[in-house]
Parts: structure tokens; sequence; C-alpha cells
């Protein structure tokens, strides 16, 4: 349901603060994007694990250290009161 459209406002994206609808990966309080918390954001929890839920889901055994460390900086840097 999250719209990560080019144009689409961040506000706009339905994934900031939002809560997953499949897996929490055991993350409590889990959201798509935690602002200020990459921590509690599957999103990075995806990006900088390998296995069940990995992204990107095939084609690789590595985690991209320099692409999670700035989806990481780019979470903590986003304003908590931003979303719901």
């Amino acid at each position: 349901m999250i719209e990560l459209g080019y144009k689409t406002p961040l506000a706009k994206a339905r994934m900031l603060n939002e809560p997953p609808i499949h897996e929490t990966f055991g993350i409590a309080k889990a959201r798509l994007i935690a602002p200020g918390d990459p921590l509690r954001s599957v999103m990075y929890y995806r990006m900088s694990h390998r296995g069940l839920g990995q992204m990107p889901p095939t084609s690789t055994n590595r985690v991209d250290q320099a692409g999670a460390k700035l989806l990481s900086e780019w979470i903590k840097q986003l304003k908590t009161e931003v979303a719901r």
C-alpha cells in the first residue's frame, strides 16, 4: 500500500510510522519507517539483514553496507512528528 513514486510527497507515501502488514521480524513497535529510529524500521531491517524477508529478495547474499548506512542516516534525521 506504500506509494514510492518519484513525485509522491514523503508525507503521502504511506510508509512513515505505518505498521507493517505482513511481518515485523520480531521488532517491538515495528513500523515500515519509524522516523528517527532505524532499529524499529522494517525497511531498514530488511535491507541490512540476509535471509527471510531480505531486500532485495533474490540474487544477493551480502548486505549493501553503504546503502544500509545511508538509509539508517536518512531515517535518523526524519522528524518523529512527520507522520501520524
